[in-house]
C-alpha cells in the first residue's frame, strides 16, 4: 500500500469495509438462532431423547443447507417429544418468522391482513359486524363514512342497548397475539367508551362479539374458540398444513395461544386429537374445565377449511398464510383475521409439520438457502457475494489499473459479475477468467472508455457507454 493512499485514509476505509462485512456474515442468521434458543428457555422441556436413526434422519435432511443455517436437533426433539409424534422436517419459530417469510410472503401486500380491511379484500367471506372503525386517529362507521369521535361513541353506545347485543370488541386493527383486545359490555356507558377510545389511540376495530357454535363453546364458552387453519400456496395449488382448534384457558376470554390459551390439532374429518397444549408445550388430556379433546368432532369443520383455501387462491402474493375461523351458533364459518406466516411452534407442538412434510419442504429449502442465500464480503481488492457453491463479484476496490479477476475467492469459483462492479475506477484493463458464465450487461459502466476486457484469453470491446 503507498504512503499517498494511507494518507487518503483509504487504507484504513477497506480493513473497516472487510471487519463490518464480517461482523454483518456472522450476524445474518443471529435473530434466528436467537428466537428458536428461546423456545428452548421458554417451553417445558419434553425430556425425550432421539434414537439413532432420527439423529440420522435429522442430519441427513438439514446437512445440506449448513452453509446457511445450521440447524439445533433439539428443534426436532422438543417438538417430537411434546407432540409424541418425530418429524425431521420440524422448523423453529426463527427461521420461520425471521427468514423464511422474507421471501415467503410479499411484504408489500400487508394490507390485506389489516382488520379494518378484511371485508373489502375477501368480500366472499362471512365477517363479525363491524360496529365503528378507527383509521388513523379518524372514526368511521361500518361503511366507512367519516364522523366524529361523539358519533362514534353514540353508535357503540346505542348498539350496546339492544337487546341482542350481548357484547361488544374492541381490538388494534393490526394487532397480533391477543394484544390490546378490550370488551365492552351492557354496562359500559358513554364516559367508560370514551377512555376505551382512549387507550387505544388509533387504528383500532370495534365489533360484535361472536357466539361460538355449541361443539365450539362445549370446552370452553367464556371465550370465543377458533380454528388456526394452514395453508400453502404453491405449484399452482392451495394446499392444506394442518388445523388446529383454539380455546381459551380457565379464565381468559381470548384464545389466543401466546395469551393464556391451548390449542389441539384437528385431523381431516373434523376430529380432536387427545391433548391440547399451551404455549409452554404443557400438555392436557382434558381442558382445564375437564372438557375432554379425544373423539370430538367440531361442526363444520371442513366448511371452514375450504373457505380459506378458496381465500387463498385469490391471492397469490401471500404463499403461506395461517388463518383464524369462527363457526358461529348458525354454523356459518366467519373470518375473523389471517396471520402472514403464523407461528410454527402453534403447529408443531401438536404434531403438524409447518410445510406439511420433508418432501415439500426441501425444494422451499433449496431456493431459499441454497439458491438464494448469501453473505456479503470484502478483502482488500473485492466486495463480493458468497454463496454456497460460488462467489459473485459486486465492486473492484483496488487501485491497480490493470485489474485481473480471481478465478476463485474463499475457495469457491467465480461466476457472475454484477452491475457497475468497476464504476468509479480508473482502470486500463480487465481480465477475467473462463469460469465467469454471467456477466451482467452494464458490469462495466462508468470505466474509461479506452478500458479493454479480456475474457477467455480473447479481447473484446467495452459496450459503448
Amino acid at each position: 500500500v503507498d504512503e499517498n493512499s494511507v494518507c487518503r485514509g483509504r487504507f484504513f476505509e477497506r480493513i473497516a469495509d472487510i471487519v463490518n462485512a464480517r461482523r454483518n456474515a456472522q450476524s445474518k442468521m443471529r435473530q434466528v438462532y436467537e428466537r428458536d434458543e428461546y423456545l428452548f428457555r421458554m417451553a417445558v422441556d419434553p425430556e425425550n431423547e432421539l434414537t439413532e436413526e432420527q439423529k440420522k434422519d435429522i442430519a441427513e435432511f438439514w446437512d445440506r443447507y449448513s452453509f446457511a443455517y445450521k440447524n439445533n436437533p433439539e428443534t426436532q426433539r422438543y417438538f417430537s417429544g411434546i407432540s409424541g409424534a418425530f418429524n425431521a422436517s420440524y422448523i423453529g419459530f426463527g427461521l420461520q418468522y425471521y427468514y423464511l417469510n422474507r421471501y415467503w410472503n410479499h411484504i408489500t401486500v400487508a394490507l390485506i391482513r389489516n382488520k379494518n380491511f378484511l371485508d373489502l379484500v375477501f368480500p366472499q367471506a362471512k365477517h363479525p359486524k363491524t360496529i365503528i372503525r378507527n383509521m388513523w386517529a379518524r372514526y368511521y362507521t361500518e361503511d366507512r363514512r367519516l364522523i366524529t369521535r361523539q358519533e362514534a361513541i353514540d353508535i357503540v353506545t346505542a348498539e350496546l342497548r339492544k337487546p341482542t347485543t350481548r357484547q361488544l370488541i374492541i381490538k388494534p386493527d393490526d394487532g397480533e397475539e391477543g394484544k390490546g383486545i378490550e370488551f365492552l359490555d351492557k354496562n359500559s356507558d358513554a364516559e367508560a367508551i370514551n377512555h376505551a377510545f382512549s387507550r387505544m389511540k388509533e387504528k383500532f376495530i370495534c365489533q360484535e362479539v361472536i357466539k361460538n357454535h355449541e361443539s365450539y363453546a362445549a370446552a370452553h364458552p367464556d371465550s370465543l374458540n377458533t380454528l388456526r387453519i394452514a395453508t400453502l400456496f404453491i405449484k399452482n395449488e392451495v394446499r392444506l398444513i394442518g388445523t388446529v382448534w383454539r380455546m381459551g384457558g380457565t379464565d381468559k376470554k381470548v384464545d389466543n395461544w401466546a395469551a393464556g390459551g391451548i390449542a389441539c390439532s384437528v385431523n381431516e374429518d373434523g376430529i380432536c386429537a387427545s391433548f391440547a397444549v399451551d404455549h409452554h408445550g404443557v400438555r392436557y388430556d382434558r381442558h382445564p374445565s375437564g372438557f375432554e379433546f379425544a373423539g370430538h368432532k367440531l361442526y363444520n369443520y371442513q366448511k371452514a377449511v375450504d373457505k380459506a383455501k378458496q381465500l387463498h387462491s385469490t391471492i397469490p402474493q401471500l404463499r403461506y398464510i395461517s388463518w383464524d375461523f369462527a363457526i358461529d351458533e348458525q354454523g356459518e364459518a366467519i373470518l375473523i383475521e389471517l396471520n402472514c406466516c403464523g407461528s410454527a411452534e402453534l403447529l408443531e407442538m401438536n404434531g403438524i409439520p409447518s410445510y406439511i412434510d420433508k418432501e415439500t419442504l426441501k425444494p422451499i429449502l433449496d431456493d431459499i438457502l441454497i439458491k438464494r442465500f448469501f453473505y456479503d464480503r470484502a478483502n482488500w481488492n473485492w466486495d463480493y457475494r458468497e454463496y454456497c457453491d460460488h462467489v459473485e463479484i459486486v465492486r473492484y476496490a483496488g487501485q491497480a489499473l490493470s485489474v485481473k479477476v480471481p478465478e476463485t475467492l474463499r475457495g469457491k469459483k467465480v461466476t457472475r459479475i454484477l452491475g457497475r462492479a468497476f464504476a468509479g475506477k480508473e482502470v486500463t484493463s480487465i481480465c477475467i477468467p473462463s469460469s465467469v458464465a454471467n456477466i451482467d450487461k452494464n458490469a462495466f459502466a462508468g470505466v474509461p472508455k479506452d478500458c479493454t476486457v479480456s475474457i477467455s484469453h480473447s479481447t473484446t470491446e467495452l459496450p459503448k457507454i
